[in-house]
């Protein structure tokens, strides 16, 4: 078990759901759990049954990832006049405030940098969320144990990203110091009956973010390999965020590997069907146990038994799996 993770537990907030991933120097293994929620009026008694169910110590590190919909993001030009206190603070009310419902004053937020090509400006991705849900959480989390920071779903999955990298190029984080040229990695995250999320992540920076509608179906449908129209409608997507946006715009090197985080049935028919499309640079997450090992197939199953066996249960554990791992390589951080 990596140092720094003892006694620390991984908290997902999202309306319908609490997800649990909790670690300890007396745990022989991570150890996951969900609660079903009705709503926000349900988190409290949800995280106080979590933390009794595991005696977990008060003295506990919490880090809370807030699911999507609880927080919004908008990328704004850096103003290179604000430090970076300012940027956080009263400053930005007046560009901030549009983006928002409601009164600017009711929010609080921070920021990361937004990847943007050598000819543009300097920009960066406000994250905003209500002050009275952070409050909240903060308050729940603080009854049993002691919160450590709150970050977001995206982020979180960034890590996660990160960390399979790490895991694919056998170069884990504090164990391996050698530089090597930042790949750009776009995943494909779908969980059953949820729209499908992409992600690009280049060096261990998040580079891309979108929700793409209609491919709902890919849990359930029937796919007949490389020519099956879903999957030919995928391929015209990807190659169009690909060449238009991280080529063109951003002045990224080619896309090195597509990852499928999917909870499908058909999951050994898509990862077949895009490893024809792109050449062999699909990886899988064997969430089904009929995606084969064999190099005939034509792409790459992840063989971490500990990362399987966890996304195995749900989906919904990758980003705090993430979190915990502390995904990105110190390569990629220098």
């Amino acid at each position: 078990m990596a140092k720094g993770n003892i006694n620390k537990v991984i908290l997902g907030i999202a309306n319908e759901e609490i997800t649990f991933l909790y670690t300890s120097s007396k745990a022989t293994k991570i150890i996951t759990d969900k609660v079903l929620c009705a709503g926000n009026t349900e988190w409290k008694n949800a995280v106080d049954g979590l933390f009794k169910k595991y005696k977990i110590p008060a003295s506990c590190k919490v880090i809370v990832v807030l699911g999507q919909g609880l927080y919004t993001v908008v990328q704004l030009p850096k103003n290179e006049r604000l430090s970076e206190e300012e940027l956080k603070s009263v400053a930005m009310n007046k560009e901030l405030e549009p983006t928002v419902q409601g009164r600017i004053l009711d929010y609080t937020w921070d920021f990361y940098d937004a990847k943007t090509g050598k000819n543009s400006k300097p920009s960066l991705n406000f994250v905003l969320v209500e002050k009275k849900l952070i409050a909240g959480l903060s308050e729940i989390v603080n009854d049993v144990a002691s919160l450590e920071k709150i970050t977001i779903f995206d982020l979180a999955m960034t890590e996660f990203i990160s960390y399979y990298q790490a895991l694919s190029m056998g170069k884990i984080k504090d164990k391996e110091q050698n530089l090597f040229v930042p790949q750009l990695c776009l995943t494909l995250y779908l969980q059953k009956s949820r729209d499908l999320k992409v992600y690009g992540v280049f060096g261990g920076e998040l580079c891309y973010s979108r929700t793409l509608r209609g491919y709902k179906n890919l849990a359930t449908d029937l796919i007949g390999g490389a020519d099956d129209p879903t999957i030919s409608k995928l391929t015209t997507e990807i190659l169009r965020i690909t060449d238009d946006f991280f080529t063109s715009r951003l002045g990224l090197p080619p896309m090195s590997k597509l990852l499928l985080v999917m909870n499908a049935e058909q999951l050994k028919n898509i990862a077949a069907g895009f490893s024809q499309n792109f050449r062999r640079v699909v990886d899988v997450v064997p969430i089904n146990d009929d995606v084969a090992t064999t190099e005939a197939v034509g792409y790459s199953v992840c063989k971490n038994a500990q990362l399987v066996d966890i996304l195995k249960k749900d989906l919904g554990y990758a980003p705090l799996l993430g979190i915990l791992k502390e995904g990105i390589l110190v390569s990629e951080k220098n």
